[in-house]
């Protein structure tokens, strides 16, 4: 597993979850590359065309964000739908 484009963590366990803590302010993304049974990694040379890293979505960070609140009025009566999102504060 790879942030960004840093350097490649040591291989761990699918079962292991990604957790990311203390990222800097800006976009972001995380990119994994998988091993199969016989050992080839999924960006192995071999597969040609078909060598690939799997790539997250990127996401943004704004520390200094505000509370995000929006609330939609359909215009159909009794469609209503609202949410809300937070951003925590510096630790």
């Amino acid at each position: 597993m790879r942030l960004d484009t840093n350097a490649w963590s040591a291989e761990t366990s699918i079962a292991t979850p990604i957790s990311l803590s203390g990222l800097p302010d800006g976009p972001h993304f995380v990119e994994v590359i998988g091993r199969n049974d016989t050992g080839f990694y999924q960006d192995d040379p071999v597969f040609e065309e078909d060598a690939v890293i799997t790539r997250s979505r990127a996401w943004t960070v704004q520390t200094g964000a505000s509370l995000v609140l929006t609330n939609v009025q359909p215009a159909v009566p009794g469609n209503y739908r609202s949410s809300s999102a937070t951003q925590p504060g510096p630790a």
